[in-house]
């Protein structure tokens, strides 16, 4: 099929050459994909990001899976460049059906579903109320049961405030522009970022549609709906987790496990002892061979509890931008 020229996607943002808009499900979305209708070969992953992303976060992962896979990666509901559901829809099966929505519109047969954060939550959602049959789904520090405590009981009403009110809204844009702000921000995650890493997401911070939306997103957040649901999911979840995450700390990421065990639905489980909360873009390449180990078994279920691999060797930092440019290098 043929996609709408992008309209507002900025020239130099990651891979905007890759980039398409595309109506479905009640959203113009923004894609991102490697294939883009040259038919080739290989199997097709959809990459779903976190709360506060956008594409920009897989472009390590689409600089060294894009001549291999047929990669699609999107910008959910609000975020980035796409628009956001009405807030009504925006809890996660609403964003699991517009997925459904696009999935359909693109006509794609997808492999495998590779979800960060809040986006394995999204991508467990659309395996359970939506996907016509089984999809593998790799969490990256899935976010995929509860919070606890305060967090649990005060997360949402306090983002639905904050999404509700303009002022609140414009409070948060002008607290990313003070010197150190977003950069104190990243450091939280636990993970290792470069300049350019910085720059992005002080871009999308200073952008007020882009903050309403992620705001949107957690008020209507539905963890507690979604948590006691994972026994009926039919599809394998792979886990791959940041040793060294503070965004959802091990106790958090250890209930995630738990839960996955005792609805038998875990198909692996791995822990990158090195990397933060955004795994994904500090070692692209070691993620990248997760995702490619995944895609070689995707395994018809999950009969036995996987043993836990947890790999404690020291992971080069390149950051997303570095290796994504390292590959436009080598292909000059």
């Amino acid at each position: 099929m043929t996609l709408a020229p992008v309209l507002a996607v900025p020239r130099d943002w990651p891979c905007a050459e890759l980039s398409r808009m595309v109506d479905a499900g009640g959203v113009r979305w923004h894609v991102q994909r490697t294939d883009a209708g040259q038919g080739r070969s290989g199997p097709t992953i959809l990459l779903l990001h976190g709360a506060g992303a956008s594409t920009h976060s897989w472009r390590g992962l689409i600089g060294v899976l894009g001549d291999d896979l047929d990669v699609v990666a999107v910008d959910l509901p609000g975020h980035g460049f796409s628009a956001p559901l009405p807030a009504a829809e925006s809890d996660s099966l609403g964003f699991a059906r517009a997925l459904g929505a696009l999935v359909g519109r693109l006509e794609l047969d997808v492999a495998l579903i590779v979800g960060h954060s809040a986006g394995a939550a999204v991508a467990v959602r659309y395996v359970l109320d939506v996907a016509p049959a089984p999809v593998p789904v790799l969490a990256i520090n899935g976010a995929l049961v509860a919070l606890g405590g305060l967090a649990g009981r005060w997360f949402a009403p306090a983002a639905r405030m904050v999404a509700e009110r303009g002022p609140l809204v414009r409070l948060i844009v002008r607290q990313a522009r003070r010197r150190g702000a977003v950069a104190r921000l990243l450091e939280g995650t636990g993970s290792r970022f470069t300049e350019t890493d910085l720059a992005l997401y002080r871009q999308l911070l200073l952008r007020e549609d882009h903050v309403a939306g992620v705001m949107r997103m957690m008020a209507n957040w539905d963890l507690p709906v979604l948590e006691p649901r994972l026994t009926e999911v039919s599809s394998p979840i792979h886990l791959l987790d940041g040793g060294g995450d503070r965004t959802l700390r091990e106790s958090y990421r250890r209930r995630v496990r738990e839960r996955l065990v005792a609805a038998g639905v875990l198909a692996s489980d791995v822990a990158l002892e090195s990397l933060g909360h955004l795994a994904h873009e500090e070692a692209p390449e070691r993620v990248a061979q997760e995702i490619h180990r995944v895609l070689a078994a995707r395994p018809p279920g999950c009969d036995t509890v996987p043993e836990r691999v947890v790999d404690t060797g020291s992971v080069a930092f390149q950051g997303s931008a570095g290796v994504a440019g390292e590959r436009e290098r080598q292909r000059g």
